[in-house]
């Protein structure tokens, strides 16, 4: 093991403020320790590792080397890298390191120093930052080791063993001048003309190093070759090649799934850009595809680009290394946005590829003209070439003549800001060059028609193309037949913006609106002037504006918003972009147009004057002038009248037989009480049409129809059924079905188990205005502190300085989601301490009711003291704190008597002299009473947590759909959002597609899987579960498209291991619902639910099926645990036999119904509708057995038939 002895130890400085990095040991399996095992052992003879006591510690990750059951050690230095400062890295770039080494020499020699950062020692008070756990039994080691090395792992390790092998081989480089040394860190490089040179320049390398203390690997070097690899590049005839493994690694990569992946993707292929001719233009789509979007989106295009650079990958040319000593010449196309360059140098008769160099353009320079385009492509590859030809003279062909073009630049397309670079860049004779396009562009690879006369000039070009029209003036027209004026105003008043726009001539005006409020006077012109455009239809026009804005919009800007697609250099959507659209469009309404800029607001002097004061005026007017409001249109609830004649069903008639003293009246029947009884059909119709026009709930639509003085069958049943169907209500409406109550998660003993939460308070002394509130879940005790922010350092400060102290190290921690919770510091330190941080669910304070609850209690008592007192709340702090520990809590006991096992003392103190004449006052028994008594409280307060029923789950499973409640609802936007499919479910919540966070399952609300809210649903998207193989614990869930599952399938015949078709855990929307529903319940007919020998329609089905003698209804039954599901059958009622002739001569005025059987109507001698019965049994009246009623008789001969008034009363029972 080599070291450099003459190298100073180096000192690693720690950040200010830092703590030290504390991290425990990972559980490490037995084989992996036992592979590792020789290598600490070896490190530990040779003085790199030695046992220490640090307070830093890091865990140690055994490694297995590729191809081999051996293990290698490797230290997790992550957190001690947080903790060091940083320092610039200096290690060369790879991209650039190759262009110093001359195709001249062509004889090389590889070296790979061996264990190179252990070759530099390190500072002893820096060796206890990189401390790690390690057990030996059979050397006696139980403790820390930590290196004496520069440690792999370390950030800051290649940057200082870069310089200080760099500062001791100058010395060779001086001796050695006509050998080329690059050197990557550890890995060099020497280039030679001859193969003695190599030789010779090889040995007196290794003798250097050997001096130094530096150590060369054997097996790894490649000494004096023609052909050689570095940093995975094959150097061969003053040429690089990728190698094959560098191919290899880009080919293997499988078809993205995820942007991520995509991302991943583009990073390997792009080290191998310089070889992919037309790279970036390749790469566009795949580009497209790293954006975040759900689900992801795997197109043709992305498709056929992926495959495209893989397929170049495979026949990527020879390039040749640059020769600083010939002119570099550049090739330069660009096309659709995208920058393409070739770089070569002439070699004999030929020219020599470089490098193939590609980039994408911004978003602006993307929408200007060609002509300008190719400038800013060419100011890209420029910049890229400059870090191969290290400034040499370049000579650049573009197929545009752009030195011209920045000689005299346009005035209206670039900022100067862009300008002023270009041609500090481009416009550079020392350096730059412009030669004449050639007949075969290597940049374009399209040969040129006609070299001898030019396509275009682009000063011409670029004079047509800078307005939105050709016939577009800027001085009023000699022969208009309109000249109008345009002006909009916007202005705030009292708190309200007041916005309006005018079109007006000299004296009169022309058309004047008032704006909604908000609009900005930008936007006010270009509505004023677009609407001017229109009105001067096929006429010649002179109009006129104030605004420079609406003015540069239709001369200059208009054409480049149009080039750039309506993007800001940022890519995003510039403002006002419907009005500067809509002004493009009417710009070429006139005949003929000219849009002339005037001063605003001058005196009346002059014509011109005159009609934009008038503009001024009316624009300012209009704007006062309130918005008329128009009357919404409700839908139309039907007709007021009712039909002539009523369609009374043979059903409807077996209804209207059950109920009792009906009658008939102008062909309606009616009831008791003279209420309407509407045949079911017509019924339907109405409550459709009622809650289609007001849209009121069931109890609501039912008070309506009974005020009314309708009566409709089942009306509740339908008025339920109608409200659940309704797509606009199940958006709206709260959710009717409480749930269940849960069970609180609290600790077994004091201290285990704490809730945090901040709770602002108004500000108080000493600028404090949050209250930080800590209670332990098992005693009720409680903690508060006043606080300035809401930070995670402040609540990592009061858990180490405050509650760690004095309660000792806690299991769990609780609290919401808030920003201090969720931090890097807040999870770190729970980590570092061993205590599992539970985060609750959002939008869910119930999760955290203990401490919401008592952070209630504080606001409240202190604002009782507060006008008690007159005292700020912060000196008054400690009297609440004092009131909530000292309130009964659980059993009647309070927070203080569980914590000390006694009660508060509140008498005087006894004096001391009493206290020591007290015989029995010791510490031994005092401790031994506090044992005991809690001995006595704590098991009855777990015991009090443990018992009770257990709570009932929800009912809501994987694939059902639900409705997501909007915790943050705007105004007139729905209540619920979705639906969703839910995807993973626990006791207490719920995971749905396309929402990152889990929600309580008491914030959704389940909705039919045949509702008509899920039409919209992509029914070709699918969800996929699948497991991983090394950890049973670990799901991965994907978004998978059809076309996807077809190439899996495909790909995976090919593969060694096929896998199966199907993917475990799918979930995916319905497509058809017949076949969903049948798939869910069953068969209609099969009468999962049961089957009634009642002849009644259920309540709440949303689904009905005719089976011959029965029906089948589809019955949601609601419960506090959510929805059932299942097909109920009902047998039909039988047919009533035609009313008859009354059998009686005589009617009573009153029955008592438990007395008789078989009613029936019937008509009397009047024609008018009676009632009949059977007496069924003849009994005597009799005392109850409690003596306080008496209990009526029937009397009659059983079988007698009775008649009676239908407005008799009727005793419904005895």
């Amino acid at each position: 093991m080599g070291l450099a002895k003459h190298r100073p130890a180096l000192f690693i400085e720690i950040k200010p403020g830092a703590d030290p990095a504390r991290v425990r040991q990972y559980p490490m399996p037995i084989e992996a320790k036992t592979g590792i095992t020789p290598h600490i052992r070896r490190l530990l003879d040779l003085g790199i590792l030695h046992p220490c006591q640090s307070a830093w510690n890091t865990p140690l990750l055994p490694v297995r080397k590729p191809n081999s059951k051996d293990y290698r050690p490797v230290q997790d230095l992550r957190e001690v890298n947080r903790r060091v400062i940083d320092i610039h890295p200096t290690v060369p770039n790879p991209y650039t390191l190759l262009s110093a080494l001359s195709p001249e020499k062509q004889w090389y020699t590889v070296l790979d120093l061996k264990d190179a950062f252990f070759s530099l020692p390190l500072a002893p008070k820096s060796q206890e930052l990189f401390a790690f756990e390690w057990s030996d039994p059979e050397r006696g080691i139980n403790g820390q080791l930590t290196w004496t090395r520069l440690p792999q792992g370390f950030k800051n390790s290649p940057t200082l063993f870069d310089e200080a092998l760099h500062e001791d081989l100058s010395e060779y480089r001086r001796q050695n001048p006509n050998i080329t040394l690059l050197q990557y860190v550890d890995d060099l490089l020497i280039a030679a003309g001859t193969t003695e040179a190599c030789l010779q320049g090889t040995r007196n390398l290794l003798q250097t190093l050997g001096t130094l203390g530096y150590r060369a690997s054997a097996k790894k070097a490649q000494i004096c070759r023609p052909e050689v690899t570095y940093l995975g590049y094959l150097l061969k005839g003053g040429q690089r090649w990728l190698t094959d493994a560098r191919k290899e690694t880009v080919l293997r990569i499988p078809r993205p799934t995820t942007p991520r992946q995509v991302r991943e993707f583009l990073g390997s292929a792009g080290f191998c850009r310089l070889w992919i001719p037309k790279f970036a233009e390749m790469a566009k789509p795949l580009y497209l595809a790293t954006k975040e979007q759900t689900p992801f989106e795997w197109t043709e295009e992305a498709e056929q680009s992926f495959q495209q650079i893989k397929t170049a990958l495979l026949s990527a040319p020879a390039l040749g290394l640059p020769d600083v000593s010939k002119p570099f010449h550049l090739f330069v196309d660009e096309n659709k946005g995208i920058a393409k360059a070739v770089l070569t140098q002439p070699l004999g008769p030929w020219t020599r590829p470089i490098a193939y160099l590609s980039k994408k353009l911004d978003p602006v320079a993307a929408g200007w003209p060609p002509c300008l385009r190719v400038i800013a492509a060419t100011a890209l590859m420029v910049k890229d070439a400059n870090k191969l030809t290290m400034g040499q003279e370049l000579h650049v062909t573009t197929p545009h003549a752009i030195d011209g073009v920045l000689k005299q630049p346009p005035d209206r397309w670039m900022s100067n800001a862009r300008l002023v670079h270009y041609q500090g860049l481009l416009l550079n004779p020392l350096k730059i060059s412009y030669t004449p396009p050639r007949a075969l562009n290597p940049a374009s690879l399209l040969p040129d028609p006609d070299l001898d006369s030019p396509l275009h000039d682009c000063a011409e070009v670029l004079a047509q193309i800078h307005g939105v029209r050709e016939d577009l003036c800027d001085q009023p027209l000699l022969d208009a037949q309109v000249i109008w004026f345009t002006d909009g105003s916007s202005f705030v008043q009292q708190g309200q913006r007041y916005a309006g726009a005018a079109v007006t001539s000299e004296t009169e005006v022309i058309w004047a609106k008032t704006l909604s409020p908000g609009t900005s006077a930008q936007k006010a012109e270009l509505i004023a002037l677009t609407q001017a455009l229109k009105m001067s239809k096929d006429q010649k026009a002179t109009i006129y504006t104030d605004s420079r804005y609406a003015f540069a919009t239709a001369h200059i800007h208009g054409a480049i918003y149009r080039e750039r697609g309506l993007l800001t250099a940022e890519g995003k959507d510039i403002k006002n972009k419907e009005e500067i659209l809509a002004l493009l469009v009417a710009i070429w309404e006139p005949k003929k147009l000219a849009i002339v800029h005037c001063p605003g607001h001058q005196k009346p002097t002059n014509p011109v004057a005159r009609g934009n004061n008038l503009a001024d005026q009316t624009a300012r007017k209009a704007a006062y002038t309130p918005i008329p409001l128009l009357p919404l249109q409700l839908p139309d609830p039907g007709p007021r009248e009712l039909p002539p004649q009523p369609d009374y069903s043979e059903d409807d008639i077996r209804w209207i037989n059950k109920l009792p003293l009906t009658q008939v009246k102008d062909g309606w029947w009616r009831d008791a009480k003279n209420n309407i009884l509407l045949p079911e059909k017509l019924g339907t119709l109405v409550l459709e049409r009622i809650h289609r026009s007001t849209h009121l709930g069931a109890r609501r639509l039912q008070d309506l129809i009974r005020q009314t003085g309708l009566k409709i069958k089942n009306v509740s049943e339908k008025t339920e059924r109608l409200v659940a169907g309704c797509a606009v209500c199940q958006l709206h409406n709260a959710n009717t079905h409480p749930p269940t109550a849960g069970i609180r998660e609290r600790g077994n003993q004091p201290g285990a188990y704490w809730e945090v939460d901040f709770t602002e308070v108004k500000p108080g002394k000493y600028g404090y205005r949050y209250l930080l509130v800590f209670i332990d879940t098992f005693s009720g005790w409680t903690e508060a502190f006043p606080t300035k922010n809401e930070t995670a350092q402040i609540v990592a400060k009061k858990l180490l300085e405050e509650i760690l102290p004095r309660y000792g190290f806690p299991v769990m921690i609780g609290s919401d989601n808030g920003p201090a919770f969720v931090s890097k510091v807040s999870q770190d330190l729970a980590s570092i301490l061993g205590a599992d941080w539970k985060l609750h669910c959002a939008y869910r304070p119930q999760s955290s009711g203990q401490v919401e609850r008592m952070n209630r209690t504080l606001k409240e008592t202190l604002t009782k003291l507060t006008m008690e007192t007159g005292a700020n709340w912060v000196v008054l702090l400690p009297y609440a704190l004092f009131r909530v520990r000292n309130s009964p809590y659980k059993l009647g006991f309070t927070p203080y008597e569980i914590i000390h096992g006694r009660p508060l003392p509140i008498i005087p103190n006894l004096k001391t002299n009493l206290i020591q004449s007290d015989p029995e006052n010791n510490l031994l028994s005092s401790l031994q009473a506090l044992q005991r008594i809690h001995e006595t409280i704590w098991p009855k307060l777990k015991e009090l947590y443990t018992t009770g029923p257990p709570p009932t789950p929800h009912q809501l499973r994987p694939g059902d759909w639900v409705l997501i409640k909007r915790h943050r609802q705007e105004t007139l936007e729905p209540r619920w959002k979705g639906p969703y499919q839910i995807i993973l479910t626990t006791p207490t919540a719920i995971k749905v597609d396309s929402i990152a966070a889990w929600i309580h399952y008491t914030h959704v609300k389940p909705v039919d899987p045949l509702s008509d809210l899920i039409k919209s649903t992509k029914a070709d998207v699918t969800w996929t579960v699948d497991r991983s193989k090394d950890n049973p614990l670990k799901l991965t869930l994907r978004h998978t498209l059809p076309h996807e599952d077809q190439g899996t399938a495909d790909s995976s015949n090919d593969s060694p291991n096929p896998q199966p078709s199907g993917h475990e855990g799918r979930i995916q929307p319905p497509p058809n619902k017949n076949a969903l529903m049948q798939q869910l319940y069953g068969a209609p007919c099969e009468c999962r639910g049961g089957t009634s020998e009642t002849p009644v329609v259920p309540r709440r089905y949303t689904h009905m099926q005719d089976c011959g003698g029965i029906t089948a209804y589809l019955v949601q039954v609601y419960g506090g645990t959510g929805v059932k599901t299942s097909w109920q059958c009902y047998h039909k009622p039988k047919p009533l036999p035609p009313r008859a002739i009354c059998p009686c001569s005589t009617f009573q005025e009153s029955m008592h119904s438990t007395c008789y059987s078989s009613y029936q109507q019937c008509i009397g001698t009047n024609n008018k509708t009676y009632f009949t019965a059977t007496l069924q049994n003849n009994k005597s009246p009799t005392i109850s057995d409690n003596n306080k009623y008496l209990q009526a008789g029937c009397i009659g001969t059983p079988g007698t038939p009775v008649c009676w008034n239908t407005r008799a009363p009727i005793h419904m029972s005895d």
